[in-house]
Parts: structure tokens; C-alpha cells; sequence
């Protein structure tokens, strides 16, 4: 790869048309985020809002009644109907696209090393939000006192990135291999439309590579083909993809640039600090999933530029500690996207 690749954005094929408005640098805040995706929830015919689910997940009542934001955000989003219960409130899943011709009884009984493969059991084909991994009583508490801010910009991470570059997904599972799988079935004349032979595939994957997917639910991907990408990710704080590499993954191997909301940080007191210049330069990173250096994975950093309107890729095993002291050596510069 040259030194100084520009890498042409491809954009991103969404399902709904709920995003599809939006483009690089643009900014919305919390409230406008949460209700396009709620609304592309209500645009389903198998999603009931009444039901006696959460889509702002709330962990105790006592939250809400010491928490006014949180408060706010459950009587604006939440069905009326959905019932706090300590450690089982029901977090949104509902099928929207037919059931799973890749089923196996095994995956619900445990592969190698007894991991239950749930990607492949209940949860392929299943729709949902993923608003569940926040801690949204901590979140709202932090906007009350402006340690975050309720402002995003939107991005679209090339896919070239993520296809060259991702070694593991967030459960240390490599992904080369469901690429593999994937560029088998697509070769093929009938591709995904004859199950018979992917069905055949998967068995043969099934016993070359045991847990090969897990956390890439084969039927989900199909939805990716077929109807396009439903939500952008979106995080607090300057760490990314700390979960939900399967979406990210899907999205890319239907060659459609991932689309995800980068919270706005606020304003930098510490003059020392390098990831964070001002609220329209900073820098993002992910876990260490990418290309080792030595024995190590690395990370993919994102330098944000707000007003030229560039984004820099980076891959370095550098400790972020170190990185965002000015430490940033270890390093190698991939290239970047202008919009």
C-alpha cells in the first residue's frame, strides 16, 4: 500500500432510510441518534412497541428516580408496558427476514471447548439495537455534569480498512476465515441462493475450523446482501468497536463503508493531552483486533480532523497511555479519506 493512499469512500447501502441522509461530518445529537434508530425499528412489521421490552435499557428503579435524564430518555423511548425487573428486563430481538436455513443443533450445545455459538443459535436473523452494552444510568449522569457531550459526528470507515486489516473480532476468533467462506460461496455460480450447498460448506467449515463462527452469524450476513446495513454503531468516549465486530464485518464483506456515530468529545483542559486537541481535532482507537506488529496485535487509530474535513488511518501496538502523551512512535500510516 503507498504511503499516502487516499481511500475513496464507497458509501454505505442502508436497509431503511433513516441514515441514508447523512453525510461524513455532519452532526446530530443524542436525542436525534436514539430516534432514527427507534424509528427503524418501528418501520418493521414484526417490531410491537407495546411490548414489555426496553429499548433504553434501565437496571433499577431507583435510577429513574435519582437519574431525571435517564428519566426523560425512558418515558420518551421506552414502551410503557416494559416492567424493571433487577437482571431481567428484556432487551429488544425480533426476526424480521425469515427464519435461518443454517441452523445446527450443535452450535446450541457447545463446540470445541464447550462455547455455545449463539450467533448461529437464536440470535442469527434476529433484529437488535445493541443498546444494551451501555451503562445508560452512568452515561446520563456524565451529560448532567458535561463530562460528555450529547453532540456526534457521523463517519464512513472505508471497508479496504477493515477487509485488509481486521485480524480478530471483540471474542479473539480470526476472521480470515469467514472471509474465506464468504469468497467460496460467492464464486460459486448460485451463491447464496442454493442452501443445499452452503449448508454442505458450512459442514465442511464446521469440522476443518471448529467455532470458525462464531460471533459471524451466517444468515444475518445475507441480510447485508440482500437489504443493505440497518444502523450505524455508535460510542461514548474515544475507544471503538469494543463490541459488535459482526456487524461491522458483515457490513464490510458486502462491500459497504461502516457507518458509525463518534461522540464529540469536550473541551480539553489538559494541554498535554494528544488525543484530544479541541472538539474538532482528536483521535479514536480500537481494541487491538488489527495486523500484529511483532507477537502483538495493533490497534487502528482514527485522527479526526473537523475543519479540513480529513480523517488519518494508523495502525500502532503503542499503549494508549503512552499515545495520548505524545508517545506515538511504533506506527504505521495507512492513509487517509477527505471529504
Amino acid at each position: 500500500m503507498k504511503k499516502n493512499e487516499q481511500f475513496k469512500n464507497s458509501g454505505v447501502r442502508y436497509w431503511k432510510d433513516f441514515f441514508n441522509d447523512l453525510k461524513p461530518f455532519d452532526k446530530i445529537n443524542l436525542d436525534e441518534l436514539l430516534t432514527r434508530h427507534h424509528n427503524t425499528l418501528l418501520s418493521f412489521d414484526n417490531f410491537n412497541p407495546d411490548n414489555d421490552w426496553f429499548f433504553i435499557p434501565i437496571k433499577k428503579q431507583s435510577d429513574l428516580e435519582e437519574n431525571s435524564e435517564l428519566l426523560r430518555l425512558h418515558k420518551k423511548f421506552n414502551s410503557p408496558n416494559a416492567v424493571i425487573e433487577k437482571s431481567k428486563n428484556k432487551r429488544i430481538a425480533f426476526s424480521a427476514y425469515g427464519k435461518s436455513p443454517y441452523l445446527r443443533s450443535h452450535y446450541s450445545k457447545g463446540g470445541e471447548g464447550g462455547i455455545i455459538n449463539s450467533h448461529q443459535n437464536w440470535k442469527d436473523g434476529m433484529i437488535r439495537p445493541g443498546l444494551n452494552i451501555s451503562n445508560w444510568d452512568n452515561i446520563t449522569k456524565r451529560l448532567m455534569k458535561g463530562n460528555i457531550t450529547n453532540e456526534f459526528i457521523y463517519l464512513e470507515i472505508p471497508y479496504k480498512i477493515i477487509l485488509d486489516f481486521l485480524e480478530v473480532n471483540h471474542t479473539n476468533h480470526p476472521m480470515k476465515i469467514p472471509k474465506q467462506f464468504v469468497t467460496e460461496i460467492e464464486k460459486t455460480k448460485n451463491g447464496w441462493k442454493d442452501d443445499d450447498s452452503v449448508n454442505k460448506l458450512i459442514d465442511e467449515y464446521d469440522k476443518k475450523y471448529p467455532n470458525w463462527n462464531f460471533d459471524f452469524p451466517v444468515f444475518g450476513y445475507t441480510s447485508f446482501i440482500k437489504y443493505g446495513t440497518l444502523f450505524p454503531t455508535f460510542y461514548f468516549g474515544h475507544k471503538i468497536f469494543k463490541n459488535g465486530t459482526h456487524r461491522m464485518y458483515n457490513t464490510c464483506l458486502s462491500k459497504s463503508d461502516v457507518p458509525i456515530f463518534i461522540n464529540v468529545p469536550t473541551k480539553n483542559l489538559n494541554k498535554f493531552d494528544k488525543l484530544i486537541i479541541d472538539k474538532n481535532k482528536f483521535m479514536i482507537f480500537t481494541a487491538k483486533l488489527f495486523s500484529k506488529f511483532q507477537d502483538e496485535y495493533s490497534r487502528l487509530f482514527i485522527s479526526i480532523d473537523c475543519n479540513e474535513r480529513i480523517v488519518e488511518y494508523y495502525l500502532s501496538d503503542d499503549d494508549v497511555y503512552g499515545v495520548r502523551y505524545g508517545r506515538f512512535k511504533n506506527k504505521k500510516y495507512l492513509g487517509y479519506s477527505e471529504f
